[in-house]
């Protein structure tokens, strides 16, 4: 028992920690795993399916005293002079009709000893008689019940898994919740996992639930956990409580920044006002019950951007210090989230830090994309940005000079080239929208007006290569092997198809695929030059690479990364292919 109730704090620990930062802790997962949609082993979600899989305690208590364990079937209990043979849970309610017509007590049960019970992690413990169950139940008040018992899962469910430490793939398929417990919570920091959706999930009432996501899957977990541990009084002292900060504010885009420093007093008159300390803005807010769970009513009016967060908002997760909200779209649309918690959010600094990422050490142009991939019209120039505002392009033998600031505009971060009309530098100029940065990579995009098209800009540490030819792709592909990191087709992702399957491209043209015991042969070969390179691959009728049969127009190479595209003719849209490397 003292084993089961390590697990169980160890369990409760990971868990608090997901569910307090469960944003930060999703991003840094897409940047860490191979391929988008990929789960560890401490995921929030793994975390909590591991909990959702438990075994559950529960629905036996009225006969053993306690929800931290159940009795095995079959076993056999006696009430007055009637025995009762329990082979299953649908025996239970002979014993509760039984009990009633009889005029008895549930105290008039007696258990048949030995029996076996089964704690949440499905570690067994026969039990001889009923001083040994009572000390088992005393242990219970010990711990915390995790288990996650508002829904069930539809079997069987299918797992891809990846071990990067061995780069050995396979396929798990469980059939219970036991398999699916003894499963993840025996993953290795070096797997990677995904969930052949979509899969049908039972929730408390009955229904049955179609779920074709890892994110969908998320929120219906943690809307039946928190509806029941949350209710409307509950909900509603938290707001009413002290002031609330806009944590987080996803709209298809992250737009937290709009609402920096405000905070944001509930009333109990079901009003709300925001205030900054300069601007107040007043608005109106309400709980209610819909359909088995708790949403929470704002309403700003026309007070822009406080009118983006005019929502009848879904109840994720609620405590003392946090309240999780979020609001699915009916047309097809990115889920929107809104987290209030305790503490300001500081606007300050942003800028301030991707200045000081620009301003130390050089960086290159390792990606520039303006309607075809220009990158290497920028090749081997060290670009210095300079505190006082000025930026110096050096190749060796010539410097560009040119300027740059940066800029919050609405939320956004920006940064403004400006290199005159040097070619080919003056296509650098532009006020590029920041997606991303860190000390050793900046990405920008600049989304053109009137259908023009979205051009790229992305700086890195390292020397660009110019040798973006024929021999310099072969030299890259067949020095490694390689995962499918992203296919579109007709702009339709596709990536889930090639999940797990490892390419080696060999120098003699042959290129294998090789899923576990599965391999498929191929042949591949580069042609034409630096303005226009392709790669031919054809897979003949093997299933799903037959979908790769094309010639393949190159658009990016990395050492460990090539992007290809195919623009087919007569309207027919264009096919995106990336292979990334292990």
């Amino acid at each position: 028992m003292k084993n089961t109730t390590k697990l169980l704090t160890l369990l409760m620990l990971l868990v608090v920690f997901q569910f307090t930062s469960c944003q930060k802790e999703e991003e840094v997962l897409i940047d860490e795993t191979p391929l988008e949609g990929t789960l560890t082993n401490n995921s929030p979600l793994t975390l909590l399916l591991i909990r959702t899989s438990l075994n559950d305690g529960n629905n036996d208590d009225f006969i053993d005293g306690a929800d931290c364990f159940s009795i095995t079937f079959p076993f056999t209990i006696t009430v007055g002079d009637t025995d009762f043979i329990i082979q299953s849970e649908v025996d239970y309610q002979d014993v509760i009709d039984f009990i009633i017509g009889s005029g008895g007590s549930i105290n008039d049960i007696e258990i048949n000893f030995p029996i076996t019970i089964v704690f949440p992690n499905y570690t067994e413990v026969i039990v001889n008689n009923q001083e040994e169950l009572n000390s088992y139940a005393a242990d219970c008040s010990n711990g915390i019940d995790l288990v996650i018992d508002c829904l069930n899962f539809v079997y069987p469910i299918t797992f891809f898994v990846y071990d990067s430490a061995t780069e050995e793939t396979s396929t798990i398929v469980v059939e219970s919740d036991e398999e699916m417990f003894l499963f993840l919570s025996n993953l290795s920091p070096t797997d990677y996992i995904s969930i052949d959706f979509p899969i049908s999930v039972e929730t408390e009432n009955g229904t049955v639930v179609i779920v074709n996501s890892n994110q969908e899957l998320e929120n219906l977990i943690n809307s039946c956990v928190n509806n029941g541990n949350t209710d409307i009084s509950e909900l509603i002292e938290y707001l009413t409580t002290n002031s609330w900060y806009v944590a987080y504010f996803f709209d298809e885009g992250d737009d937290t920044s709009d609402y920096c420093e405000y905070e944001f007093t509930f009333n109990t008159n079901g009003t709300v006002i925001a205030n900054n300390g300069t601007n107040t803005v007043n608005g109106n807010w309400a709980v209610q019950e819909d359909d088995d769970h708790l949403e929470v009513d704002i309403d700003f009016g026309t007070n822009i951007p406080f009118d983006e967060l005019n929502e009848d908002w879904d109840l994720l997760n609620a405590t003392m210090n946090l309240i999780e909200l979020f609001d699915e779209s009916d047309n097809n649309e990115p889920t929107d989230y809104l987290t209030f918690d305790r503490e300001p959010t500081i606007c300050e600094g942003n800028n301030s830090q991707l200045i000081e990422f620009l301003t130390i050490d050089s960086w290159f142009v390792s990606y520039y994309f303006d309607d075809v991939d220009e990158t290497s019209d920028f090749c081997e120039f060290e670009f210095t940005f300079n505190p006082s505002g000025n930026v110096v392009a050096s190749n060796g033998m010539d410097d560009i000079y040119g300027t740059w600031s940066v800029i919050n505009d609405g939320g956004v971060e920006k940064v403004i080239l400006d290199f005159g009309v040097t070619v080919p530098f003056v296509e650098l100029n532009d006020d590029w929208d920041v997606v991303n940065a860190s000390m050793n990579e900046i990405q920008m995009q600049d989304i053109s007006g009137d259908g023009g098209g979205t051009d790229y800009l992305t700086f890195g540490r390292t020397t660009t290569i110019c040798e973006n030819n024929s021999s310099f792709l072969e030299q890259v592909l067949i020095d490694g092997e390689w995962l499918v990191a992203s296919y579109f087709d007709d702009g339709e992702n596709e990536t889930q198809n090639y999940i797990g399957y490892v390419l080696n491209f060999v120098n003699n043209g042959t290129v294998t695929a090789t899923y576990g015991g599965n391999v498929l042969n191929g042949t591949w070969y580069v042609s034409g030059n630096a303005q226009d390179l392709n790669l031919i691959l054809d897979f003949g009728t093997q299933i799903p690479f037959d979908e790769f049969n094309d010639d393949w127009d190159v658009l990016d190479v990395q050492v460990d990364r090539v992007e290809l595209e195919d623009i087919s003719g007569g309207g027919g849209g264009a096919d995106s292919l990336i292979f990334e490397k292990i």
